[in-house]
């Protein structure tokens, strides 16, 4: 029997389908014809519409957008695209519907450093698709230039059988935007990172040396980020042996890549040139160096960069040869410098590099002499780059200290200081040698009075440092460390604070480090001391019980306090007054609980003691303490509130959700609690269902999905999944659903984790819906409809109407379609419109 499941009414006058460029759908850029060329654009001031997540990679978006649309009449058929301009990492997604999401996208490119990317995009059928280009922040946006045009045709070197064959010396270009992705030989278990990374439009070169030695296979020059492969065998069907791999190499962090493999003279060689990623293709260049005994320098590094100074390391033994000079410079060959190119000739790694100009980039490279063998000179290694530093700031060692008073607060920088070596007296910590020592700066104080004070670097300090506070008579007899800490300004890693009781007359030598070797120990500081205080200062303040509006606050000490209240980075008053943004609580009392909050909101706290009772005045403001607020629970928190779903995903979140009935165990595995959401959809028949959960940020949840039947007062367990690890989809499949029946679904994140996602459900027993329905004129005597339904399963019907009214209508046009066809868009033209308004409908039938 056949069910008539919708009627979708779509009126509309035929008069201009697009408007001016803007950032949504409704009114995005056309592309009309082929080739197109966009000149450059810039996405800055378009807003950001679509978050990270919507588009063919997840790891891209959440920047502001441009928004093209491309009618493909001539389907199936692929395009090139190009995305160029300033703007380094930005994404291009093409999609058959609006809003994008990764259900809908068919394919893509994004970019990295170079800010350029290219790709073939396949468009199964006609229809309407919206081109997406994006910003990945920072920065949320900037320029780009776009261009569509017809793709080549697929290389002759494709694949294996068709090698192209190369000789050492000569480089080799073309291109691999029409490449298919290829299958690695089989029985070659290690030779790259996985099997399935760097196969993405993969070409392929035949190599076979005539003398043996070590030979240099460079991509470098090539457009896109690429993977090499090389391989030995005495063909391409009894490849047996994986020689090496590579993905980098070129002085790049994910562009081209080159190895370096030892050959042996008449042994053919196979080298795969693949993509690192699906979108992974563009210009190459494939050179082979000849082979030569003297091999080649690894694994160059240039570390621990000075204004004027810089060490460079590298593997192997023997005699080497460091070359360095201007970024981009062309180094020389033997024991000879290339063109403004300096020598250091013998050079033992690790070698330091002295008399460089502060501020200034630098290229270095190393090759190796073999001379004294008879074997000459090796080839360069790949390049290594540093920066020098800057003149180092005055305070950078304990002799040039920064001489500081009590409540001043002293900024600086520690991006030119050097690493300090620890004073010979034991300072506590995590490690008296190994941490807080890198590039640090001093200061010295000291004590008018006696008392308690804080020593800050909070206020204006963007990295993680780390404070040690020596005494002792000069810089040269330092005798105790009195105080160190790495942390007290509300967060694990960043700032550091710390209290600490001083003694009139008695200087404080005050060493701030960065806590490690990293480019997260060294910025901008600032440092603040509070002046002595016989009012102690509370400790220990902590928060707990936090919901969306309230939290608890607690800390130590016995007397009067005051407590105050603001957001993140706010500088709190002194005494009973709040400082600006801050909200006072007088008289608090541990624990002090703190209402009225705004959820998902950070704040920080501070406690002072009031001594004013004992003639003492009020103590400095204790260290911050910062906190969040949870979110707001969402509308489907609870079963009587489940939204309902269906074959076209709809995003939500379980962020807020809070747990309605205990975790389940579910295939072996039961989480301590369960923050979950809720949906419900209703079978039209008796069959099965599918449900899926897809993650659309990074990390994502380690999703659980359970399914009830029942009501929401009395609730049948049916079936549950949780068969995936945090960031990857969850597919919950159901058989024996009766028809006419409301099923609930809950979503809840494995050990509390939460984060947005998609959901949808689709099978035999949901109805079709229609997605959309849309029209355009393509000329005075003609309309193009354009439609796209979710079929469940087995075959659906679809008649278009049309209609001088909006009420008689008349069929124009029918078509039915299996499952498969109509994953697919629609499109009709109407070439016989009346004139004046056309009014067209879509009724869909489900054919079983």
């Amino acid at each position: 029997m056949k069910k008539l499941y919708k009627l979708l009414l779509l009126f509309f006058l035929l008069i201009s389908f697009f408007a001016n460029a803007q950032n949504n759908c409704a009114i995005s850029v056309p592309i009309t014809s082929i080739p197109y060329i966009s000149g450059t654009l810039t996405t800055c001031g378009t807003v950001n519409d679509y978050p990270e997540g919507s588009y063919f990679s997840s790891f891209y978006g959440d920047g502001e957008d441009y928004v093209f649309s491309m009618f493909v009449n001539n389907a199936p058929v692929s395009y090139q695209f190009t995305l160029g301009g300033s703007a380094e990492w930005k994404i291009l997604s093409v999609h058959t519907s609006c809003p994008p999401t990764s259900a809908n996208a068919i394919g893509g490119v994004f970019t990295n450093e170079s800010g350029f990317g290219q790709t073939v995009v396949n468009f199964p059928s006609n229809g309407l698709y919206f081109i997406f280009v994006d910003t990945w922040p920072p920065p949320d946006c900037g320029e780009f230039t776009l261009s569509v045009t017809t793709p080549p045709p697929a290389p002759a070197n494709d694949n294996c059988a068709t090698a192209t064959t190369v000789t050492c010396g000569n480089a080799y270009t073309g291109t691999t935007l029409s490449a298919t992705d290829d299958v690695l030989p089989t029985g070659v278990l290690d030779c790259g990172v996985d099997l399935t990374t760097g196969i993405y439009h993969g070409v392929w070169f035949k190599y076979t040396p005539t003398v043996s030695g070590q030979s240099t296979f460079s991509a470098c020059g090539s457009t896109y980020d690429t993977y090499i492969r090389v391989y030995s065998g005495a063909d391409c069907a009894s490849i047996n042996q994986c020689e090496a791999s590579d993905d980098d190499g070129c002085g790049t962090f994910s562009g081209p890549s080159s190895i370096d493999v030892t050959v042996t003279a008449g042994t053919t060689y196979y080298v795969l040139l693949g993509g690192y990623g699906p979108s992974s293709s563009g210009d190459y260049s494939l050179s082979v160096s000849c082979p030569t005994a003297c091999v080649r320098p690894s694994n160059v590094f240039a570390q621990n960069p000075t204004s004027s100074t810089v060490d460079v390391s590298w593997d192997g033994t023997g005699t080497f040869i460091l070359e360095y000079g201007p970024p981009g410079f062309t180094p020389g060959t033997g024991s000879a410098a290339g063109v403004g190119g300096t020598v250091i000739n013998p050079a033992t790694s690790v070698q330091t590099i002295t008399g460089l100009a502060t501020s200034t980039s630098y290229d270095v490279y190393i090759r190796q002499d073999c001379s004294g063998t008879g074997s000459g000179f090796s080839l360069n290694s790949d390049v290594a780059f540093f920066t020098t530093l800057g003149p180092p700031p005055a305070n950078d060692n304990c002799a040039g200290a920064t001489v500081v008073t009590c409540g001043t607060l002293y900024t600086g920088s520690t991006v030119n200081a050097t690493n300090d070596v620890l004073p010979a007296v034991s300072c506590g910590g995590i490690d008296n040698t190994a941490d807080g020592f890198y590039k640090a700066v001093w200061f010295r104080y000291t004590a008018a009075t006696s008392g308690e004070v804080s020593i800050s670097t909070c206020a204006q300090s963007d990295y993680d440092n780390y404070l040690r506070v020596y005494t002792g008579t000069s810089c040269g007899t330092i005798t105790s460390c009195v105080g160190y800490d790495n942390s007290g300004c509300g967060f694990m890693f960043g700032p550091a604070a710390m209290l600490l009781n001083v003694t009139a007359g008695t200087t404080y030598y005050i060493l701030l480090g960065g806590y490690d070797n990293s480019v997260f120990s060294y910025g901008n500081y600032s440092l603040q001391i509070t002046c002595p205080s016989t009012c102690n200062i509370p400790t220990n303040v902590t928060v707990a019980n936090v919901t969306a509006n309230t939290a608890n606050i607690s800390w130590s000490g016995s007397g009067n306090f005051v407590l105050e209240y603001g957001p993140p980075g706010f500088t709190p008053g002194t005494g009973a007054t709040a400082g600006v943004g801050g909200t006072v609580i007088n008289p608090a009392v541990s624990a002090q609980a703190i209402s009225g909050l705004t959820a998902t909101t950070i704040y920080s706290v501070y406690v002072r003691k009031n001594c004013t009772g004992t003639g003492n005045g009020y103590s400095a403001n204790s260290l911050v303490m910062n906190f969040q607020t949870l979110a707001d629970a969402p509308s489907n928190d609870e079963c009587t509130g489940a939204i309902t779903i269906g074959p076209t995903a709809i995003s939500s979140t379980n962020v807020g959700g809070t747990q309605t009935m205990p975790a389940v165990n579910c295939g072996g595995f039961t989480s301590p609690n369960a923050n979950d959401v809720w949906y419900q959809f209703t079978t039209s028949s008796n069959g099965g269902a599918s449900i899926l959960v897809e993650n659309t940020t990074f990390p994502g949840l380690d999703i659980v999905v359970q399914a009830f039947s029942g009501t929401c007062g009395a609730l049948v367990p049916i079936d549950c999944s949780d068969a995936t690890v945090t960031g990857d989809n969850e597919v919950l499949n159901l058989t024996g659903l009766l028809a006419n029946q409301t099923y609930y679904v809950r979503v809840y994140g494995y050990n509390s984790s939460s984060a947005p996602f998609n959901i949808s459900v689709s099978g035999a027993a949901l109805p079709i819906t229609i997605q959309y329905i849309k029209g355009s004129k393509l000329s005075k005597t003609s309309n193009l409809i354009n439609w796209k339904i979710n079929c469940t399963s087995g075959e659906a019907n679809m008649v278009l109407e049309r209609s001088t009214d909006g009420r008689r209508f008349e069929p124009i046009y029918n078509i039915t379609a299996d499952y498969i066809r109509c994953q697919q868009p629609f499109d009709y033209t109407d070439n016989s419109p009346v004139t004046g308004i056309n009014y067209y409908r879509l009724r869909t039938i489900d054919a079983d």
